[in-house]
């Protein structure tokens, strides 16, 4: 089972990686990824600002050396069994 579930998120994350290098990575820049919990109050309501998916966050963190492809997986890997159990 566990070598299925390496399988399936190494290819999604190989898909992904390769979608952002066919797009140059445009899709990685010009996103407002602050995680802090600050919020302008004077913001209008309804308008969200956009936020990289969090497979998207660790292909970028993997871009600037913060992270290695086994590091992705086992992120991908942990989401994975959380959701599976949740359900």
């Amino acid at each position: 089972m566990l070598k299925i579930l390496h399988g399936f998120t190494k290819q999604i994350i190989a898909e992904r990686k390769v979608y952002h290098d066919c797009t140059n990575g445009q899709y990685l820049k010009h996103f407002d990824n602050d995680t802090s919990a600050k919020r302008n109050d004077a913001e209008p309501v309804g308008i969200r600002r956009k936020r990289l998916a969090m497979l998207d966050l660790l292909i970028a963190a993997s871009r600037d050396g913060l992270m290695t492809d086994s590091d992705i997986r086992e992120e991908v890997d942990t989401f994975m069994f959380a959701v599976h159990n949740f359900f």
